[in-house]
């Protein structure tokens, strides 16, 4: 979806601008003829009409395109929003290992998994492992460590420039905005799956 903010942003330039083209034009007008004062003849007010009428039209023209604009652009992110992967973990009991599955509608690529690690100076995430790509409906056994308080993968949409994240914890997929291994992608470090140990 749109970015609230942004679209705050749109609707606060346009309003500013057909108020302009309003105040403006009776700004003016009050200038020139406020010295004659309030008339009482009906076709002066008939006048001031037909002049306001082109400022409110162009008013109304901003607001329209404005509102076209924003709802077009939002169409788009719908449309887009329901095209998007979306990875999320579970676990299997039985087999006592996670798998990460693609529960969106597109291609999940450029998979990076890591996990937090609990090491004598705090926690630590490990260097992310890159996995291939997952299809809609498919899923990935990680199959290099069982134990883990909180794991992170990020990936990418066909159309997504900003890396998609999501984090379980305590049994919760969650999905935030920060990217707690964008150090590791920054500097291109990742361990590639054929390299990945058998789980530790």
């Amino acid at each position: 979806m749109l970015d609230n903010v942004n679209t705050r942003m749109i609707f606060r330039a346009a309003f500013s601008l057909a108020l302009l083209l309003i105040l403006i034009p009776i700004g003016i007008y009050c200038f020139q003829f406020a010295g004659n004062g309030l008339s009482q003849k009906p076709q002066h007010w008939a006048a001031l009409s037909d002049y306001l009428n082109v400022w409110v039209s162009m008013a109304s023209l901003i607001f329209l395109a404005t509102l076209t604009y924003v709802l077009d652009r939002q169409r788009g992110a719908d449309e887009q929003a329901r095209n998007r992967p979306l990875v999320i973990f579970r676990v299997d009991h039985n087999e006592k290992v996670w798998y990460l599955k693609n529960v969106g509608n597109g291609v999940a690529l450029d998979i990076d998994i890591s996990r937090l690690e609990k090491t004598g100076d705090g926690e630590l995430w490990e260097i992310p492992v890159k996995v291939y790509a997952l299809m809609s409906g498919e899923e990935f056994k990680i199959f290099w460590f069982r134990a883990a308080g909180k794991i992170c993968a990020t990936y990418n949409g066909v159309l997504d420039e900003k890396k998609l994240i999501t984090i379980i914890e305590g049994d919760k997929n969650r999905f935030p905005n920060v990217n707690p291994i964008n150090s590791f992608q920054q500097s291109n470090q990742f361990i590639r799956i054929e390299d990945a140990p058998e789980m530790l």
